[in-house]
């Protein structure tokens, strides 16, 4: 697990995995992971989601999947 160094203050890291998943982390713990999808009628992009408490969702963006996620730890 990689924890916020003091090169990179921020606290919020998001991994990317080898499998196109990324796992975001907060302070060198698990918030959940997430990744892209795309809509099968329309074809549009979006985000699927899944936190480290078992919530599923989907998203619009990346960045809404990270907010997302971040809500749903604390």
């Amino acid at each position: 697990m990689m924890a916020a160094s003091s090169t990179n203050p921020n606290p919020i890291q998001t991994i990317r995995n080898a499998d196109d998943t990324r796992t975001v982390t907060y302070f060198g713990h698990e918030v959940g992971h997430y990744s892209p999808i795309r809509y099968l009628k329309s074809r549009e992009r979006g985000w699927r989601y899944v936190s480290v408490h078992g919530q599923l969702g989907y998203a619009s963006s990346e960045r809404a999947a990270q907010r997302a996620l971040m809500e749903a730890y604390h």
